[in-house]
């Protein structure tokens, strides 16, 4: 089940990212990118994003989410609020995977 399923089966209309995450990959982003602010709805590319510090933006949510994301991630989520739940969805993968790795 995906992390926006998750969410409408909990009830809730709109997966929504949570604020921690969101603030923590807005300043990764912003670090990255040298850039001051970064807004949900900002796209990575239009901010100056390349292949290069995409690799670096991937390294650090890694490091920091313990979360492995494919290159191509950014380009089918290029907004801040579509990437977060690219993470949030992969986050929630990962856990499935490891509750049925439990029992196997």
């Amino acid at each position: 089940m995906t992390y926006k399923d998750q969410r409408v089966a909990e009830g809730v209309e709109d997966a929504v990212v949570p604020p921690e995450m969101l603030k923590r990959i807005a300043e990764i982003w912003a670090a990255t990118l040298k850039v001051e602010q970064v807004r949900p709805e900002d796209s990575f590319f239009d901010l100056g994003g390349d292949s290069m510090m995409l690799m670096m933006v991937l390294s650090r949510v890694r490091e920091e989410f313990n979360v492995e994301l494919a290159q191509n991630s950014v380009f089918r989520s290029p907004s801040l609020q579509d990437f977060c739940l690219t993470i949030a969805e992969a986050k929630s993968a990962d856990d499935d995977l490891d509750f049925d790795e439990g029992f196997l």
